[in-house]
């Protein structure tokens, strides 16, 4: 549905009678200003006042210029439908003004089923988002996060489709307004066809207490960023990355989270895989990571410090790396459920210090 402008002051009378599209006669009612030829095209919201006195309507239409036309979808009524005009010279106006008919754009549009946002290379940030086209197809991640979190997503989910190619500026992820996680989505076959590499920026930052699911990518970015950035009681949830370059690749802080729900692959060196801190939770249960081509933490496979927490409970390690293990320090804590000290990959023993604790 196109989106209603605003234009204030416009009210004429239409000589159409009966419940189909209006008229206008180019007579403006006393003190108001006829339609101009600048509403022609334009989506306006108007009321029609019967000459008998009783009917009224608010409807949605189109107004075209060339022939004075103005389509009528009902919004409502006096008699629950249509009304059916009696005689010529009913009046035909706008009836909100602008700046209360700004508020209502300001509202957020309320989902009545799932949706699915598509981003491509050679889209547009302004399309819709909504067909897998280059003219439908939103050109950057941001841009269908933050349609996402304009939104009222009510009881469904919103998936956020990106399509095979690289993508080189970072996401971050805000609030929303749902029951439902929304979910950002790469190539499930081929995770690395789907390419996030960044530069100056993480992949993905939540600073906000919410829950993002991120599946079948390929994360990439300098030595001095992270691909997966959780703090301030926001939580990633995630499965099927590939994790290239990066300065740590999951990195939860001041109580953020981040969940392992799938199996994932280490492809590139990082200072850390696992950066837990100050409250920060990283949780990897049952899951296999497979590690290729021996990357390597120049300072550990997991760092967990400042009452930080890293769940590790029954992994499957394919593959090797180089670096220490584990670093846990100020009453951090790795828990890997008696699975031994050379659990974690790496070819150097891991250390604990100041109340970390290792089990």
């Amino acid at each position: 549905m196109a989106v209603a402008t605003y234009h204030d002051n416009l009210a004429e009378t239409t000589d159409t009678t009966g419940t189909g599209t209006l008229t206008l006669n180019d007579v403006a009612v006393s003190g108001s200003s006829v339609f101009p030829a600048s509403v022609d095209g334009d989506t306006v919201i108007f009321g029609i006042k019967d000459p008998n006195g009783t009917a009224w309507e608010v409807s949605e239409g189109v107004y075209t210029d060339s022939t004075k036309a103005l389509t009528r979808t009902l919004i409502s009524s006096s008699t629950g439908s249509l009304i059916n005009i009696s005689a010529a010279g009913a009046e035909v106006a706008i009836v909100v003004d602008a700046s209360r008919m700004q508020k209502l754009e300001n509202s957020r549009e309320t989902l009545t089923a799932a949706r699915t946002y598509y981003v491509r290379t050679d889209g547009s940030d302004s399309n819709t988002g909504l067909v897998d086209s280059a003219g439908g197809a939103f050109l950057t991640v941001q841009k269908a996060v933050d349609v996402t979190s304009a939104l009222d997503m009510s009881i469904y989910q919103v998936t956020i489709q990106i399509k095979d190619g690289t993508y080189t500026d970072g996401v971050v992820l805000g609030s929303y307004l749902g029951a439902l996680p929304p979910i950002i989505q790469g190539n499930n076959t081929t995770p690395s066809n789907a390419l996030i590499s960044t530069t100056t920026e993480s992949c993905f930052h939540l600073g906000v207490a919410s829950v993002w699911y991120i599946y079948d990518l390929k994360l990439v970015t300098t030595a001095s960023y992270h691909c997966l950035q959780a703090l301030n009681g926001g939580t990633i949830r995630f499965s099927n990355l590939d994790f290239g370059l990066a300065a740590s690749h999951l990195f939860a802080t001041v109580g953020g989270a981040i969940i392992v729900d799938g199996d994932y692959e280490i492809t590139g060196n990082a200072d850390i895989h696992v950066r837990a801190e100050l409250t920060g939770r990283i949780s990897c249960v049952s899951i296999t990571v497979t590690l290729t081509g021996t990357p390597a933490f120049a300072t550990a496979f997991a760092r967990v410090k400042r009452v930080a927490a890293y769940q590790a409970l029954s992994n499957t390690f394919s593959g090797s790396a180089t670096g220490k293990r584990y670093d846990i320090a100020v009453n951090g804590a790795i828990d890997t459920n008696g699975a031994g000290s050379t659990h974690l990959p790496g070819d150097v023993a891991g250390t604990t210090a100041t109340g970390g604790q290792y089990a």
